[in-house]
């Protein structure tokens, strides 16, 4: 049986490297569309990526902005932000590290969300690949997934 890619806590452009395959991964295996751009920030510090995934069940949307591992002292507050959009449920992603003192390793996105269906409950949780895929599945599928 093959091991399922899952989400490293090494660093932030690697990390981000993984979510984009595991979404990249469980498209195909769903028969889902995919496209992703990444590009660099007008301010050279930071990484933008966007995945965009459909079916004829729904969409799904991620996108992230972080700093890359040379540039993390540069950063002022958040190293990276993003979000994800599946179905209803809307995601706020944070990129947090191990030590805000030194910004160092590992490091993992961090997810808050407050789905439609649960507007009066915040949820969160660290980002990994079981639950990424159960993400894009929900998002892309008439029958309810349940998270973490």
């Amino acid at each position: 049986m093959e091991l399922e890619r899952n989400i490293p806590f090494d660093t932030p452009e690697n990390i981000a490297k993984n979510i984009v395959l595991i979404i990249q991964e469980e498209a195909k295996r769903i028969g889902a569309k995919c496209s992703h751009q990444a590009e660099r920030n007008s301010n050279r510090v930071a990484t933008d990526v966007t995945v965009d995934v459909s079916s004829s069940e729904g969409m799904f949307r991620l996108f992230l902005s972080y700093a890359d591992e040379g540039n993390l002292q540069l950063t002022r507050g958040r190293i990276g932000i993003g979000f994800i959009t599946a179905g209803q449920d809307h995601y706020d992603l944070e990129l947090i590290p191990h030590s805000w003192e030194t910004i160092s390793r590992p490091f993992h996105w961090q997810v808050s969300c407050v789905p439609a269906s649960r507007v009066s409950s915040q949820t969160t949780f660290h980002l990994d690949g079981s639950q990424l895929r159960r993400l894009l599945r929900r998002s892309l599928s008439s029958v309810p997934q349940q998270l973490p």
